[in-house]
């Protein structure tokens, strides 16, 4: 393979120090929502109404104002939502449905204590029907293709799914369970998940497939009740 040429290099990294602050501002954003604000709240309606206003405007809303006005981008064209819809929706099916069979499976072993569709309206909005405009935009969307312009995908996607686990220590941190027994298995499930995800996004060519995806698996891990509902949901 020949040398990459040194202004294609230059142009690569051109976009590291944007990708830099941006992640550290998130971050830091959502880390202190999560840590410091929302233990000072209850968890009424109008509190979830806000929580999801406020992942919205901390997770989504800053990649779109950052691809139309600092790349001069369209947002929806740059996020693959325009192209290849077909094939991501019947990419996200079938994965969904793989996964869906998993944690079915998974429960089966450690115990079955039937469905339950009748879970909180909070998960349903945030963690199935927001989650793939939210944390899919962010890590499939925005931050896995951003690295893709620096290096090969293998380690773009590693990085992704180590960003996309250590997002969701805050909430884990704040909810006391870093010393559960389950915390092992979330880990690895959490990472795995987002390394499937990327090689999914890559697959399909479309963030349809991830945002199916990832909403039929929490939708699953909701209904089932099951421990491993407690590595997606972070609204």
């Amino acid at each position: 393979m020949p040398p990459v040429p040194d202004i294609v290099r230059r142009r690569q990294y051109a976009a590291l120090p944007t990708l830099l602050l941006y992640l550290v501002v998130f971050f830091a954003a959502w880390s202190g929502y999560i840590l410091l604000i929302t233990p000072r709240f209850g968890s009424g309606p109008l509190f979830l109404i806000v929580e999801n206003l406020v992942k919205l405007a901390v997770w989504t809303l800053p990649v779109l104002l950052l691809l139309r006005y600092v790349d001069r981008q369209d947002p929806l064209t740059y996020l693959q939502l325009r192209e290849n819809v077909r094939p991501g929706i019947l990419y996200g099916l079938l994965a969904g449905g793989l996964l869906a069979v998993y944690l079915v499976g998974q429960r089966l072993v450690v115990g079955f204590h039937g469905v339950n569709l009748g879970f909180a309206w909070s998960q349903w909005i945030g963690g199935v029907i927001l989650v793939g405009v939210t944390e899919e935009v962010v890590f499939r969307g925005f931050i896995l293709q951003r690295l893709l312009t620096m290096t090969r995908f293998r380690w773009a996607n590693l990085i992704t799914s180590g960003l996309f686990l250590l997002i969701h220590f805050p909430r884990w941190l704040r909810d006391g369970q870093l010393a559960s027994a389950e915390m092992v298995g979330a880990v690895l499930y959490v990472f795995a998940f987002s390394y499937l995800q990327g090689y999914l996004f890559k697959r399909s060519g479309s963030l349809w497939s991830c945002f199916l995806s990832h909403a039929i698996g929490n939708l699953t891990s909701f209904a089932l009740g099951s421990a491993a509902g407690i590595v997606f949901l972070l609204s």
